[in-house]
């Protein structure tokens, strides 16, 4: 799936981080999810804007447009993909978010170096990304030694 491509796509040295869009990923998209991950990390924003960044991701996977978006905008796509979490859980079930998640925290693991290179400082998180690896699965649990029964 989403994983695979990142494996083809451009090396960290020359992922562009301009966002200037593609013929299938318009720059709007770059610019709303800018916008977005400015104002997340302060206010709550309405919620269909989180719906917004989520259909983005959404028809990126389905349109065979991700790879080309990663080469065009990494950051932008991690962030469309963090926002989505929470929408992908809902409409296709814990197993596909854990992928989105596992895929949202490669691309930062690759790209995040470069959150600041375009001029344009990208947050990469929100305020559930953290709750993720937990709430999917992906972090040890124990509960040895809390007392918990």
């Amino acid at each position: 799936l989403a994983l695979l491509l990142l494996s083809s796509a451009l090396p960290c040295w020359q992922a562009p981080t301009d966002c200037e869009g593609t013929a299938l990923v318009a720059q709007d998209v770059w610019t709303l999810a800018r916008e977005l991950d400015k104002v997340i990390q302060i206010t709550h924003i309405p919620r269909h804007y989180g719906v917004e960044l989520a259909n983005a991701f959404f028809a990126l996977e389905r349109s065979g447009a991700l790879e080309g978006a990663i080469q065009d905008c990494a950051l932008g796509v991690a962030v469309l993909a963090v926002h989505a979490l929470p929408h992908s859980e809902v409409r296709f079930g814990t197993a596909v978010a854990k992928e989105h998640f596992i895929f949202y925290d490669q691309l930062v693991r690759q790209y995040g170096h470069l959150w600041n290179a375009s001029g344009f400082k990208w947050n990469l998180d929100s305020h559930q990304s953290a709750s993720y690896p937990l709430l999917l699965g992906l972090k040890p649990q124990s509960c040895f030694g809390t007392g918990v029964k």
